[in-house]
């Protein structure tokens, strides 16, 4: 993140700012996160640029950005390449909460609370400048391969889980969706090809460009934390 961006959101005084789901019930979610429906809207998202907007180049990573009227929260999406290294090792990568924790400085916690091939459940932080609070989300992830490409899908959202009530040290965000596409590059085998896909409210109080600007350095920052560990190891 620069130091723009940085001395922006400090601005942002969230001391205040209080658990919203004291005393409440929290239930497991069961089965899949999304209908059949929900899948196919987020792929054509992913797969198609109609209605994107070019935002950033930097790092050999491209980010967009495009407004969802339903909710009025924007999409943001990165595209990049990873050479040398195969999809299921860049997979691995993202799939493995020490690993993660190794390589992309943006995150603090990530832990899985529910741990199966298909779906899973995740708690994980996000680093803000002080003296804006972190941010922590509980995540309903369904992993699904197609064969017959060979390409590897992430799709999340945010959930609630007994064992994650919210707590004063973290303001819990709202992800409403996540997708993550991990594919051969068709023009190289041993090439990686990488898109995500953020829509996320931050809540607290901080204005809605500033985060616009802190999600995308976060794409782009993303891309270069895993580039440099794949070069250096650390």
């Amino acid at each position: 993140m620069d130091d723009y961006l940085k001395r922006r959101l400090a601005k942002i005084d969230e001391s205040t700012l209080f658990s919203m789901d004291a005393g409440k019930t929290l239930v497991e979610p069961d089965g899949v996160p999304f209908s059949g429906e929900e899948i196919e809207y987020m792929m054509d998202l992913i797969l198609y640029d109609d209605g994107w907007s070019n935002t950033h180049d930097l790092y050999d990573c491209k980010t967009k950005q495009r407004p969802d009227p339903k909710t009025g929260v924007p999409m943001f999406k990165s595209v990049y390449t990873l050479h040398g290294i195969t999809p299921p090792v860049v997979a691995g990568l993202f799939r493995n909460s020490t690993a993660v924790k190794q390589w992309n400085d943006q995150c603090g916690e990530f832990e899985y609370i529910v741990d199966k091939d298909d779906v899973n459940i995740i708690r994980r932080t996000f680093r803000l400048p002080r003296p804006c609070k972190d941010r922590d989300v509980v995540i309903h992830e369904m992993l699904f391969e197609d064969k017959t490409s060979g390409s590897m899908y992430s799709l999340c959202k945010s959930c609630e889980h007994p064992k994650c009530p919210t707590n004063d040290e973290y303001v819990r965000a709202d992800l409403m969706k996540y997708v993550r596409v991990i594919r051969s590059d068709p023009d190289c085998e041993i090439n990686t090809m990488v898109t995500q896909l953020y829509q996320v409210e931050m809540l607290g109080l901080i204005p809605q460009y500033l985060v616009n600007e802190y999600l995308h350095h976060f794409l782009i920052l993303t891309f270069k934390d895993l580039k440099e560990y794949l070069h250096t190891g650390k």
